[in-house]
């Protein structure tokens, strides 16, 4: 018995070991070193569809075939399909390309640094003399960070991108005495936050001033001496450094917002100023990230503000108005004879 038992087993021992074994093809080969990757993206939140999309991917997790970033340019772009090595990737997404924003510059080092930033004043291309400024429709992205979700081996995985507008609106709207359609004005918003960091949509720490040159101002002179005039613009901006305006000391003057005008005609500067606007956009801006506003603005002085015109110096009146110190005479101005003294500053907070 133990004789047949044996010879038993050994012959269903030799049976398993001859049974034949799979071989895989080149193609199953390669289909396991694959993943297949779909994405639907959702522009919602620009007015107008871009025209192309930018795809970055970063290798991220143990076992990578490659640690290369992959960069992809797509003309189609509300839904995308590709393949990629078998590894989990995160993904930074959005509209058009690199080259095609002239006033922008961007790092993908890695997807924790993934960022835009607008160019410095030395890099930024001129129209005639002045610099451009970003508009609150030029960008958005979207990041996801990963796609294989937990899966192995050759995988699918479909997702959606829902782009955000990372470039809020800021208006500024001043009230004037003195001001007319002959005023050239001339400012810049120190502090705002140069540029965003596209993992989570939040403002970079790099502090950026805002230049605001006399072609984007737009004057409503007052029709009645007593009442102020209106000058006003409006412009893109990354919003506030909140990591640096969340640790400010009172001293820490450099990190506050200041808002510096100058205004001139026919070259003669006939007022300076200086007006900290800190408080005004920090709580705008935290209600800005939550989404419970559309728009940042600020506003200096009254529509319907009164000067006595007892004061014969720049000042601000109580409302908040700004006056001219100076009228220009064309009977008696010696432009030669303005020092830098005759500007005055002021600051409120």
């Amino acid at each position: 018995m133990f004789g047949k038992g044996l010879s038993l087993g050994l012959g269903i021992l030799m049976l398993v070991s001859c049974s034949p074994r799979h071989i895989m093809t080149e193609e199953e080969l390669q289909e396991e070193k694959t993943s297949h990757l779909e994405f639907y993206i959702d522009w919602r939140e620009l007015d107008v569809k871009p025209t192309g999309i930018t795809l970055y991917f970063f290798p991220v997790g143990s076992h990578l075939l490659s640690n290369k970033i992959e960069c992809k340019h797509y003309n189609t772009v509300d839904h995308v399909t590709l393949e990629m090595l078998n590894q989990d990737y995160s993904v930074i997404c959005f509209n058009q390309s690199e080259s095609e924003f002239a006033k922008l510059k961007f790092n993908f080092d890695s997807y924790e640094e993934a960022s835009v930033m607008v160019k410095d004043e030395s890099e930024m291309p001129l129209v005639g003399d002045e610099p451009l400024l970003i508009s609150p429709q030029e960008f958005a992205s979207a990041a996801m960070p990963s796609v294989k979700a937990g899966q192995t081996r050759g995988y699918n995985a479909t997702g959606s991108l829902v782009p955000r507008i990372g470039v809020a609106s800021m208006s500024i709207d001043v009230f004037a005495f003195g001001v007319t359609q002959n005023s050239k004005i001339v400012g810049v918003l120190t502090n705002l936050s140069q540029g965003l960091r596209m993992m989570d949509q939040t403002p970079l720490d790099v502090p950026f001033t805002q230049p605001l040159p006399s072609s984007i101002w737009k004057v409503d002179e007052s029709k009645v001496d007593t009442l102020p005039s209106k000058i006003s613009v409006s412009f893109g901006t990354f919003g506030l450094p909140l990591g640096l305006m969340g640790t400010r000391a009172a001293a820490d003057e450099p990190l506050r917002n200041i808002l510096k005008l100058s205004v001139y005609e026919e070259e003669v500067q006939l007022g300076y100023f200086e007006i900290d606007v800190t408080d005004m956009l920090y709580g705008q801006w935290l209600n800005y990230s939550k989404g419970l506003t559309s728009i940042m603005s600020i506003v200096i002085g009254r529509s319907d503000d009164k000067d006595d015109g007892k004061n014969p110096n720049s000042h601000i009146t109580p409302a908040g108005s700004l006056v001219l110190d100076k009228k220009l005479d064309h009977s008696f101005v010696d432009v030669s004879s303005w020092e830098q003294g005759d500007t005055i500053q002021f600051i409120i907070n």
